[in-house]
């Protein structure tokens, strides 16, 4: 898991999974939570489904409206998604910006299986540090 603050700085950054093991799992086994002020808003992907978890500290969980069974979104959800993608951007660039040092393209030793966590975190916070480019 990747957090981003709205300016798309990377502000948090998960250890990695392996398996099957559900969203709503990572966050309780994170404790991310705990990071959450009362209030926040915390923007998500459809799939990541933690309303409930987020409930408990107030926090409100952004997500793109669904479609369900209507063939066409209202005017206030297509409105609704373009607030929503506005500010997805800075974290698609955010995850851009980690991705081009090409270290995750190709297969990783297994000699570094044991640093490999920390490789990832330097790698994202790393970013902070370089000049953002849109």
């Amino acid at each position: 898991m990747f957090g981003s603050t709205p300016a798309g700085a990377v502000s948090f950054v998960s250890t990695l999974y392996c398996g099957s093991i559900s969203d709503k799992e990572i966050r309780r086994f994170l404790g991310i939570i705990e990071f959450l002020n009362s209030k926040d808003d915390v923007m998500a992907d459809k799939g990541f489904i933690i309303r409930e978890l987020l409930a408990t500290k107030e926090c409100n969980l952004i997500i793109p409206p669904f479609l369900n069974c209507e063939e066409q979104f209202a005017e206030e959800e297509t409105e609704q998604t373009k607030q929503i993608a506005i500010v997805r951007i800075h974290v698609k660039r955010a995850i851009r910006r980690v991705k081009e040092y090409h270290i995750f393209h190709s297969p990783i030793s297994m000699s570094l299986a044991g640093s490999i966590n920390q490789i990832w975190t330097v790698c994202c916070l790393l970013t902070n540090f370089r000049g953002h480019t849109y």
